[in-house]
């Protein structure tokens, strides 16, 4: 029966099966983009590639922006966000490769050198012009007066823009001395002469580093501490440890504001990834005001069309639309979506995912012919910038195939389902929450195709598995034994069937208190097998404490209130209330509708209840 697997996942809004809140599905922005990396053992020499990338970075961050003249003081900023940008891809690539200190004091060398150079020059064109003068007068020949009154200020300005860069060589080299003096010093209880074969994580080295910073290590140069604490805070983050990179990120965010009285495209930063741990961490309230605060000093400190821009517009619509704010998500993620088309090219990844994210607004609208046109235009420039297989490309095929499922375009979202499953069993050997609910969502849409038998094999292997990596109540497990008793339900097991939804529906009443759309779905579903059961008391209390707690839960109506109002009509039919049942079903049918068309899986549902009451069952 179709409605079979209306109680599936408790992290999809849709009946059947939605992809868009799959756990492993990337949610972030295009800032908000921190791939986690899996922890484990660090070597020593590891952790002295650590130490030489953490130099690198320093060295970067902290000296030649001023070591060329004032003319090339532009391109020189320009050379220093590229290398950090590099020095963050290194670590993400497990270090790698880093550039040494002693490669940034040569080039600061170079520049300083290039800055005497000029001076040189500088004088011998004035002495040049001297010698001009000198010659020109006799004769009565004009004299250039403009050059000569220009040299000696050109000239002054070359040799202050020379002692500069000096002065920043020596700055480079004594801050490179001190970081590395620094490093030693918080690496050095992982040394292998200290611990022998060193079995430090990554994450254990980078609270070493935090705790010699926090006992007052560079306090005196706070432009640097918030470089190496804000470097700190995105390895933390990759490792997945956000509660520790939090408060290091309010601190770099402190540092920052302390430094910088106005707009300051350091301060803007900082003030974004502090909203970003925050996301991860699920404090939306705070980060809000955080991701408006960096988008409106980037627009002031931006003119025109700017990644960083966009980037910012996508992250504020990402926290709408965690809290539901559909109507104003939508507006910033469109302005970024066609921010990022004028920067062009036009097959961009970041433009990919954003346009992902605007899918994904689209179908928590209830647009899902447009999400799934935005769908399958991520994918396809993903496809194309992407020739073999990646996450990104696995979780757009699960996104489409769930808007698929519920336009009713099952063998479409199979198919889709396979590739994806595919796809992440490469990356994933073993147990594994992503393959678990791989297995999970294609067993839905088997499901929907009539083979409960084989549906039900995927259930309970998903099941399993979920059971053996997290070993205690979690909702991916409660939502599971709710699909598999469906299974069971369709292939008339209604004995298997029940205790498998109390086991649920205890695992959710301890795991949400109060009213969650979880618990509701489960008490439907129990509603449903206990009236095939002929069990109508059981079933009538169950249903009308699913409906109530919808109607608590979604005032304005959605798909899973009107399925679960479309079998509390089904239930006063059996009771021989006709007059209740006609009224149910069409409120149900009208709310339905309005969500969905009537080729989604949910309208089909409530339209089977219908057909079942009238005799017309399908």
């Amino acid at each position: 029966m179709v409605l079979a697997c209306s109680c599936t996942c408790d992290f999809l809004p849709s009946i059947l099966f939605d992809a868009k809140m799959i756990p492993h599905i990337p949610k972030t922005s295009i800032r908000c983009r921190i791939e986690r990396a899996p922890r484990g053992e660090v070597r020593p020499t590891t952790i002295l590639w650590i130490a030489v990338l953490f130099l690198s970075v320093a060295c970067v961050v902290l000296g030649i922006s001023n070591a060329r003249s004032a003319s090339r003081v532009a391109e020189v900023e320009r050379e220093r966000d590229q290398s950090n940008e590099a020095a963050f891809a290194a670590i993400k690539l497990k270090l790698d490769a880093a550039a040494t200190p002693e490669t940034r004091i040569a080039e600061a060398e170079k520049r300083a050198e290039e800055a005497t150079a000029r001076v040189a020059a500088v004088q011998a064109e004035l002495d040049q012009l001297a010698a001009t003068i000198t010659s020109a007068q006799p004769s009565g020949l004009a004299v250039p007066t403009n050059r000569t009154e220009s040299a000696p200020a050109e000239l002054l300005l070359a040799q202050e823009n020379g002692k500069r860069a000096l002065d920043e060589l020596a700055l480079v080299s004594k801050r490179s001395h001190r970081i590395r003096e620094f490093m030693e010093r918080a690496f050095h209880s992982f040394a292998p002469d200290t611990v022998g074969r060193s079995d430090a994580t990554v994450n254990s080295v980078m609270s070493a580093a935090l705790s010699e910073l926090k006992s007052g290590g560079l306090d005196d140069d706070l432009d640097a501490k918030a470089q190496l604490e804000s470097t700190i805070a995105s390895i933390l983050m990759n490792g997945g440890d956000y509660a520790q990179a939090e408060p290091v990120l309010d601190d770099v965010l402190r540092y920052r504001r302390k430094i910088f009285q106005g707009d300051h495209t350091d301060l803007a930063d900082a003030i974004g990834d502090a909203s970003t741990v925050r996301i991860f961490l699920g404090d939306l309230a705070g980060a809000e005001p955080l991701a408006r605060e960096s988008l409106a000093m980037y627009q002031r400190l931006e003119s025109g069309d700017q990644v960083v821009v966009a980037a910012a517009l996508s992250n504020v619509a990402q926290l709408e639309r965690a809290q539901n704010k559909l109507p104003e998500a939508q507006a910033h993620a469109e302005q970024a979506v066609a921010m990022l088309t004028r920067i062009g090219p036009k097959n961009n990844w970041n433009l990919a995912r954003e346009l992902h994210q605007l899918a994904q607004i689209h179908d928590e609208s209830g647009h899902l012919a447009d999400s799934q046109r935005l769908y399958e235009q991520a994918l396809a420039m993903k496809s194309a910038l992407c020739s073999g297989d990646h996450p990104d490309i696995a979780a757009d095929l699960i996104s489409l195939a769930g808007v698929s499922q519920s336009l009713g375009e099952y063998v479409k979202a199979e198919s889709l389902l396979v590739k994806a499953l595919d796809m992440e069993r490469k990356f994933h050997s073993g147990d594994n929450l992503v393959v678990a609910d791989g297995l999970n969502n294609l067993a839905s849409v088997v499901q929907s195709l009539g083979r409960s038998a084989e549906a039900e094999r995927l259930f309970r292997q998903s099941v399993s598995m979920k059971e053996r990596i997290l070993k205690s109540d979690h909702p991916s497990i409660a939502a599971g034994l709710t699909s598999l008793a469906l299974a069971e339900q369709a292939l008339g097991r209604n004995d298997l069937a029940q205790p498998l939804l109390v086991r649920a529906l205890d695992m959710r009443k301890r795991l949400h208190a109060g009213d969650h759309v979880g618990t509701a779905r489960t008490l439907n579903c129990l509603a449903w097998v206990s009236l095939d059961m002929g069990e109508i008391d059981a079933a009538l209390e169950n249903s009308q404490a699913a409906v109530d707690m919808y109607s608590r839960l979604s005032p304005n109506g959605d798909v899973n209130r009107a399925v679960a109002i479309a079998l509390r009509a089904r239930i006063a039919e059996k009771q021989g209330n006709d007059a209740m049942a006609a009224e149910l079903i069409a409120q149900a049918q009208e709310m339905v509708l309005a969500k969905e068309p009537a080729t989604g899986a949910n309208a089909k549902a409530v339209m089977a209840f219908k057909d079942e009451m009238s005799g017309k069952r399908k």
